[in-house]
């Protein structure tokens, strides 16, 4: 399965297709989950509150650790992208609609991993001479291959499909 979902993408690489490595519909429940869970947390203390079930040091503990868990999230998503590759490049969005597209060289690592049954990537790579890294949560529709496997495949294609100067 593997092979197949590798020669596919040579042959989308070397005809210059794009090749999303995401869900379309994944990116955006991302930036609902946050606001949801935050005001449900909110709701739910107040209420605790309100019926004396809880007290008001209880409240307070429950508050911070609620904001310090919301706070982590935000940092999580201003690191948050989703990928796709194009030829020898690799283009990155973010969030706030803002893309980031570089050569599929500059990526230096790539690692996925699970969390809670979500794959994520982390990329290093270098974007104006400034090292950046992203996360790429999901993996790519309708292929097994982790993110990180199809984009060190992807680096590999390019090096050889680069004319050799003698």
């Amino acid at each position: 399965m593997v092979t197949q979902e590798l020669t596919l993408l040579n042959s989308k690489l070397h005809s210059n297709g794009r090749v999303n490595l995401y869900r379309k519909d994944y990116f955006d429940r991302m930036k609902w989950v946050s606001p949801v869970a935050l005001i449900t947390a909110s709701l739910t203390l107040a209420s605790l509150f309100y019926f004396d079930l809880i007290g008001k040091m209880t409240l307070v503990i429950s508050s911070i650790v609620c904001l310090l868990l919301f706070l982590s999230y935000q940092l999580i998503l201003k690191r948050a992208r989703i990928a796709a590759l194009k030829g020898d490049t690799i283009i990155l969005k973010g969030l706030d609609d803002h893309s980031t597209v570089t050569s599929i060289k500059s990526v230096k690592q790539a690692r996925s991993f699970q969390i809670l049954g979500i794959q994520v990537t982390r990329l290093s790579y270098i974007v104006d001479k400034k090292q950046r890294s992203s996360l790429v949560f999901g993996s790519p529709a309708g292929l097994q291959s982790a993110t990180a496997t199809l984009i060190q495949h992807a680096k590999k294609w390019e090096k050889h499909a680069q004319p050799q100067m003698g």
